[in-house]
């Protein structure tokens, strides 16, 4: 702004007569720059209010949470059911993404080849159970 203000005196220079009309013009001219500026955001800002407030929102309703939740009971409820050799598998699958085989193998104390299988048969033991659930079916 205060640059702005520079280049548009330079470029009207000559119109000033004395220097206290220098000092009133900066002042004025600074002054209407500023308002200018703040006009400017204010509208974008009203802008950028009025797409955000179109937008739907992207959280779940009460609803869709409620069953959401409701979901995951049943599942954890399920998971419990498993042996705990299971559990212990499907833990750290769930939440390593790449799991080192090599360490899986000794942090369970069961050969490297059987961790896959093993993996394939809890899954599909809670996915029977889980489908045999009605309250899981439903949702």
């Amino acid at each position: 702004m205060v640059q702005t203000a520079w280049l548009e005196l330079l470029r009207r220079l000559h119109e000033i007569r004395s220097t206290q009309a220098l000092t009133a013009w900066l002042v004025t001219t600074v002054r209407r720059g500023a308002w200018r500026s703040n006009r400017r955001r204010r509208r974008e800002h009203d802008v950028v209010t009025d797409v955000l407030a179109a937008l739907p929102d992207p959280s779940p309703t009460a609803h869709d949470q409620l069953e959401l939740e409701e979901r995951h009971r049943v599942l954890w409820r399920h998971f419990q059911t498993l042996s705990d050799r299971c559990r212990a598998l499907l833990r750290i699958v769930a939440m390593i993404d790449r799991p080192d085989y090599g360490e899986v193998s000794v942090a369970l104390g069961m050969p490297r080849g059987s961790i896959g299988p093993t993996r394939a048969r809890c899954l599909a033991q809670l996915r029977a159970s889980l489908l045999a659930d009605s309250a899981w079916s439903a949702g």
